[in-house]
């Protein structure tokens, strides 16, 4: 993993992703003469589409050695380990590869769902603003020496423009007054009240992993080393939403990550409210920016828009891959974007961190 993507995975967080993950997984590798040259794993994700139950499987770790590249591996790996998938009755595939894996993956029956998964970014200090891909790629072309970046004048106006357009999407975007009995409570664990939140928070969505006890528990409690910090909110006594929080240096920053969030159905406010609070949370952690993933609701983007975030780009497709011929029936449904709901937590961003 050092060598294909230049930082590797601890064994904890491997031991928990694959072989401690409850709802199974397989994983292959490529070997020659004794040396790791190739791996594929897929770890294990309960989907349903429509409310039917699926096994599921994100594909993760993709990778060959420099050296033994445009061989075939890839492909190979990759046919083997959708036969063994199939055996463990593993149903369908997904994951989120660069440009180069898709076309490995292409060879083999997957399928394109989304070209990149939408992005947004709230930009919590200058250097988080300075520091980001467009705005570099933009300074960078105009040949704004960085000198004049780092300018303590230059971060106090772009402090003003950050608070200035909060306030224009703040105007822009009307959200609902949340009710007053709204609690927000910091949790550390979730409880079979989640299993209720989830009957009736799936509702308005077609393709989504299951986000009961069991898999939130395992998703955002278990993992070892970077720790999830999860905000419910209740109303009445019962859950209404939830949103998940990771904070991490990365690329020179302190950056935040909303990694996943729901509420009750065309519940606005309650998740307003808790984006809200996420920020707070993570401008406490001394944070530089917070992004999130967010595909499949746009009752969700707006919220997002009315708190200040832009759009921004993940750099990540989506694809799907069926293994059996009795899940051909929903390709249709799998294959278009605005059935799925995807967040962070969906993915695999976090293993390194």
């Amino acid at each position: 993993m050092n060598i294909v993507y230049g930082h590797g995975i601890s064994k904890e967080v491997w031991n928990w992703f694959y072989q401690e993950n409850p709802f199974d997984y397989v994983y292959c590798v490529a070997d020659y003469e004794k040396q790791i040259v190739g791996f594929m794993g897929l770890s294990g994700k309960p989907l349903e589409i429509e409310r039917e139950q699926f096994q599921a499987c994100i594909a993760s770790g993709l990778g060959v050695h420099p050296d033994f590249r445009r061989q075939g591996i890839f492909t190979t790996l990759g046919q083997h380990i959708m036969r063994e998938a199939a055996k463990q009755d593993i149903q369908f595939c997904y994951g989120f590869p660069n440009d180069i894996a898709r076309l490995g993956h292409l060879k083999y029956g997957w399928f394109d769902v989304h070209p990149s998964v939408p992005a947004y970014v709230k930009y919590l200090t200058a250097r988080g603003f300075l520091k980001s891909r467009k705005v570099t790629k933009i300074l960078d072309k105009l040949k704004i020496p960085k000198w004049l970046r780092r300018n303590p004048i230059t971060r106090f106006f772009i402090y003003l423009f950050l608070k200035t357009a909060g306030f224009y999407h703040t105007l822009k975007f009307s959200v609902k007054k949340v009710n007053d009995k709204l609690e927000i409570v910091l949790i550390d664990h979730f409880d079979k009240s989640f299993n209720d939140f989830w009957a009736k928070a799936w509702v308005t969505r077609k393709v989504v992993v299951r986000r009961d006890s069991k898999y939130l528990n395992w998703r955002y409690f278990r993992k070892p080393l970077g720790k999830y910090v999860v905000l419910a909110a209740k109303k009445h006594g019962e859950i209404a939403g939830f949103i998940c929080i990771l904070t991490a240096n990365q690329k020179g920053q302190r950056l935040g990550h909303i990694a996943d969030f729901l509420t009750v159905p065309h519940d606005q406010a309650t998740a307003n409210i808790l984006v809200q609070e996420a920020i707070k949370y993570l401008k406490k952690q001394k944070a530089d920016a917070v992004g999130c993933w967010l595909l499949g609701n746009n009752e969700y983007l707006k919220v997002l828009k009315h708190n200040g975030f832009f759009s921004a780009s993940s750099g990540r497709r989506l694809m799907a891959r069926i293994n059996t011929q009795e899940m051909q029936k929903y390709k249709p449904i799998l294959e278009k974007a605005s059935n799925w709901y995807i967040t962070l937590g969906d993915a695999d961003f976090d293993l390194s961190i």
